[in-house]
Order: structure tokens, then C-alpha cells, then sequence
């Protein structure tokens, strides 16, 4: 925002302006969600203008929508990726990491700045309340998630706890004993680990194989809302109604099955008989 409209006086800003601004991210490719956050800033720093009597009337308001790419569905991970992670969960730190996301449903920021004095071996939780983000190449630790719903508790089954390495630092990052790569060394670690174990998801459908591990366990949505982390129920409603809808749909084609096999059968059966097929 600040490189497109920085240079302007304030009072020389026009909504055509704005509009204009957001349809370069439309055709950029931006989502509604960042479209949406992006005009609700401009609004916000037009209010701070208005109060301060640096114009008369906020130009970001009542502007015609502008529409952002197409929301797309995520679907889980495939069968054959988890059976990969499955396979190469103790291969190394990355390894590991990435089986404690499938089994938690964590972010990777999240799990990335997991040190030893979150995880609670006896109460089987990990306690999420920070992330590792990159402004720079250079690795940061922010105190908490983007939102508060991030600072929770995860159950942390038997099988992963396990497979988590113990060290004696409180302080030492889980998965990254060493201290916490650049953005680049991370990213580089992630794929080369993908590539050789043949995954061949990114870690961000990880969290949906989560949440149908929770709706196949038939754990309430509230529940599942807080163990994923989700500020707001709709979007947990949203991946279990999808889930719904699938199940849904195997029982239908279930009974259509069913159904064929029925009228095949009984084809064969009112069919006259030749004296051979008696």
C-alpha cells in the first residue's frame, strides 16, 4: 500500500484510485481474503486522515467489490504421501517435523518454534504460543500466532510422542537443535526432504488430513475448532461439511452398487434356462 499510494497527498487520493489498486491485485492473482484485508487498511489509515481533518470524506467507502482468485479447495494429503511420511518419520529433524504436523495439525511456523519446555511428555500435549516467521532471510520468533485461537494446547498421541527427541535445554527448538535456519535453508530442507521420501504434498494439506482424522474419530467441530487452531468456527464447519459431503456421497454410490448387483441378479434369475445352464 505504502509503495502505491506513499508518494500521494492524502486529500489527492481518489476512490478511483483504490479501486484501481485493488484490480491490480485481482489480475495479480491475490485472493478475496487479501483483497478484502488490503482495502480494510486503506479504510483504516483514510479514518486516521479523517480524524486528524486531512480530508473532509474516507474515498474507500461504498466502492464497487472487486473480486479476488477464486477460492480453491484443498483437499488432505493422499494415501501414498502419508504412507511416505509414515515411512521416513525418523529420518531426521525435518522428518520428524513433518509427521508431528500430520498428527497435529500445526502450522509449519508453529511447529518450527516448538522448543522443549512446550511439550509435556506426561499430559501427551504440546503447548502452541509461538511461531518462527521470516521478514528477512533471517529466522524471528514471534510470542504468539496470528491470532489468539493459535495459543492452545495439542494432543500429542503416543506415536508421536516417541518420535520426538528429548533434550536436556529447555530452550533447545525441537527440530532444530542446531538453532533456526534462514527462510531460504528452511524451504531447501523441506523440499529436499519431500524429494526423497516421494512426497508429493506441500505440508499445508497436512492440516486438512488433520481435521479428517478429527471427523473420522467423530470429535465434536467446537473441538476441533480449538485443536486446529481456527479463530473461527465457520472455517472448521466449512472442512467438515465438505467431509460430510464426501461421505455422503460413498454411501450413494454404495447403495448404487448395491442396487446394480440386485437388478443383475435378478436379470439372471427370471431368465428361461437352457437345458445346459440347468
Amino acid at each position: 500500500i505504502k509503495g502505491s499510494f506513499g508518494k500521494t497527498p492524502v486529500n489527492e487520493i481518489a476512490p478511483l484510485d483504490i479501486v484501481t489498486y485493488l484490480r491490480k491485485l485481482s489480475a495479480q492473482g491475490f485472493s478475496q481474503k487479501v483483497i478484502n484485508n488490503k482495502k480494510s487498511i486503506i479504510k483504516g489509515i483514510l479514518d486516521n486522515a479523517l480524524v486528524h481533518g486531512e480530508i473532509q470524506m474516507n474515498p474507500c467507502l461504498n466502492l464497487p467489490t472487486v473480486k479476488g482468485k477464486a477460492k480453491v479447495e484443498r483437499p488432505p494429503a493422499s494415501d501414498d504421501d502419508v504412507k511416505a511420511i509414515e515411512a521416513h518419520r525418523s529420518d531426521s529433524d525435518i522428518g520428524r517435523m513433518i509427521y508431528f504436523i500430520l498428527w497435529t495439525g500445526c502450522r509449519r511456523g508453529e511447529a518450527a518454534a516448538l522448543q522443549e519446555k512446550d511439550i509435556d511428555r506426561v499430559k501427551m500435549t504440546a503447548h502452541i504460543c509461538k511461531t518462527l516467521a521470516y521478514s528477512s532471510p533471517t529466522p524471528q520468533i514471534k510470542d504468539s500466532p496470528k491470532t489468539k485461537a493459535g495459543v492452545r494446547d495439542v494432543i500429542l498421541p503416543k506415536n508421536v510422542t516417541d518420535n520426538l527427541p528429548k533434550y536436556n535445554n529447555p530452550e533447545t527448538y525441537v527440530f532444530f537443535p542446531k538453532g533456526l535456519p534462514r527462510e531460504r535453508e528452511f524451504q531447501v530442507a523441506i523440499d529436499d526432504f519431500r524429494r526423497q521420501a516421494g512426497i508429493t504434498c506441500t505440508l499445508h494439506p497436512l492440516s486438512h488430513s488433520y481435521a479428517t482424522m478429527l471427523h473420522s474419530a467423530g470429535v465434536d467441530v467446537k473441538d476441533a475448532q480449538y485443536l486446529l487452531g481456527h479463530s473461527s468456527i465457520v472455517v472448521t464447519q466449512d472442512i467438515y461439511t465438505a467431509l460430510d459431503k464426501d461421505a455422503k456421497s460413498k454411501v450413494a454410490l454404495q447403495i448404487s452398487e448395491y442396487a446394480q448387483k440386485k437388478s443383475l441378479l435378478s436379470e439372471v434369475l427370471s431368465k428361461p434356462a437352457t437345458p445346459h445352464e440347468s
